[in-house]
Formats: C-alpha cells, structure tokens, sequence
C-alpha cells in the first residue's frame, strides 16, 4: 500500500484586517500549518527578517492572498521505473487528482485544463494551462501552472516539483515540493487549518489512485481507473473540525 507524509504551510501575502493578538508559536512539527508573514508586513519589517517561521491564527477575510506550501514524501510499493512511466503520462496521471480535467495538449508539454475546488460554500473552477518539463537522468520533473475562475475573477498558481528514487526495502519514493498562490475569494482555501485539512485528503485519494493504477493487470484497466470526487461538505465539516481544535489547544 501507498504511506504518505506530509508537511504543509499556509501564508498571507496581502492582509487588510488580521487578528494580530494572538501569541506567536513554533512549528516545527509535521502536518503543521503556519502563517508566514511576507516583508511588506510591519511586523515582519520591523524584525528585520524577509519571512517568520512561526504561527499566527488568521481567518478567511483577513487575506485577498494566500500563499501553501506543501511537501509531500509518498511511498509506492512499485519499482522505480514504472512510477516513473506513470509520471510521465500526463493524461493518466491528471485524472488521479481530484476535480482535475485535462481538456488540450498543445504540445511541447504545454497542456490545457481546469480545476475544480468546493469546499463547503466556497467553489471555484480554475481554467488555464500548465507546463510539464521532466529529466529523465535525475527522475524528477517541474510542473507549472496558472488558471483563473471566471466566475469568482480568482487566481490560482502552481509551482511544483517531484523527485522520485528507490524506496529502502523495495518500492519508490516521490517527493514532492508545490508552492501554490491563491488571489482573490479564492484566497479563503487557503486559511489555516482548513487547507491542512484539505490538502491531506486530496492528497490521500492522489495517492490510492496511483496505486491503483500501478496495480492494474491491462492498459485498459490502468485506463479506467480515475480519483474519486471528495465531497465538499464533509471535507469543509472535518477541516473546520479540525482548525476549531487546533484553536482549543492553542487557547
């Protein structure tokens, strides 16, 4: 079966009202979700520093901008080359992540799509394009993407990049670092707590789906095989769980 860990960061860039009261805390932790604040900051600039590494409570009107940082360590019970193959095809890969739908290749690995985000009330359906470049001699890629929800005039960007080698007692190992910016209503997704939340069940059915994949006997099956949807209403009541908990233990 596919492990997985994970580390996940949420960020403000542009703040008009946040609550300032609350005490800073260490995160050193994982599965930690932390407030970085950016140098346009006063707080931060006072300091003298370009970003704080510790944790600062926020909430969903607070910030027009959000910034996630995500590092995710997944562990596949398959060989190397065959994760790597995976990777590489970009149509069957895409249909592992949730609310995701590749509608274009326009060749030289530039590729059209949408994403689709609900999470309790909030919704929004990026529509735009990415850019997949991979090097072979490091098994590892870059993924760049950017898309915009006409509905809402959100923005979303992605920046992420994978590693994969050889997992210790057989399988592989895919690391994966994504910096992911969020403008606009959108920018909500990106409140502490909740995003933890979110991004670790997405990041779940991604990874049940690759085994699956991995797993399937034919091409046909491998085919066939796609992320289930994960529902926004139980996912926005479990993530406000578990942010309401983390205040608790905070107070």
């Amino acid at each position: 079966a596919a492990r997985s860990t994970s580390r996940t960061w949420a960020s403000s860039a542009s703040c008009t009202r946040r609550a300032s009261s609350s005490p800073r805390r260490s995160c050193r932790r994982h599965s930690t979700t932390c407030l970085r604040l950016p140098p346009s900051s006063p707080s931060a600039a006072s300091r003298g520093s370009s970003t704080s590494t510790g944790c600062l409570p926020t909430t969903s009107e607070s910030c027009s901008v959000a910034a996630v940082k995500i590092e995710e360590t997944i562990t596949v019970d398959r060989p190397v080359e065959a994760v790597w193959a995976l990777f590489q095809d970009v149509e069957q890969l895409a249909r592992c992540l949730p609310g995701a739908d590749l509608t274009e290749d326009k060749g030289g690995g530039v590729y059209g799509g949408r994403v689709a985000a609900k999470l309790g009330p909030m919704t929004a359906t990026f529509e735009g394009e990415c850019t997949v470049t991979t090097d072979a001699a490091s098994l590892s890629g870059e993924v760049k993407g950017k898309g915009t929800d006409r509905a809402g005039g959100s923005v979303g960007q992605v920046d992420m990049k994978y590693t994969i080698t050889p997992a210790e007692g057989g399988g592989s190992t895919v690391a994966v670092d994504a910096d992911v910016v969020l403008s606009g209503a959108a920018a909500q997704f990106g409140r502490t707590g909740l995003i933890r939340e979110m991004s670790r069940r997405l990041i779940d059915e991604f990874v049940r789906c690759v085994e699956a994949k991995l797993a399937a006997e034919t091409a046909a099956e491998a085919a066939a095989v796609q992320a289930a949807e994960v529902k926004g209403l139980r996912l926005f009541l479990a993530s406000l769980w578990s942010w309401l908990k983390g205040l608790f233990k905070r107070g």
